[in-house]
């Protein structure tokens, strides 16, 4: 899929596919957790899946502040991320508790 937006969902047939597919549990990981990662969360909520994000398979990059006096590091910016994610979004765990999870 190509994609639009922050949200893997904007713009793209993804949701469409899932749901012809009978696909109700997603398992997210990716690049930018603060912005792609949390959005496609955020989405795939709302559209009513099951989401599990592999913690350990996302990153961030270094961020400046919005008064461009500091830069917070992408380690902090992924677990802060993170954290936003689990408590609103998504179930997060380790990718080895994800690949030990039974298939059904």
């Amino acid at each position: 899929y190509t994609k639009y937006a922050s949200s893997a969902f904007a713009g793209s047939l993804l949701h469409t596919d899932l749901e012809s597919a009978g696909i109700d549990t997603l398992i997210l990981a990716g690049l930018d957790t603060p912005t792609t990662v949390s959005a496609t969360a955020h989405d795939a909520k709302l559209l009513g899946y099951k989401t599990i994000v592999a913690a350990d398979l996302c990153a961030a990059r270094d961020t400046v502040s919005w008064d461009k006096n500091r830069i917070t590091k992408g380690d902090q910016m992924n677990d802060i991320a993170l954290s936003a994610i689990a408590d609103k979004y998504a179930q997060v765990e380790l990718s080895a508790a994800i690949t030990a999870l039974e298939l059904v």
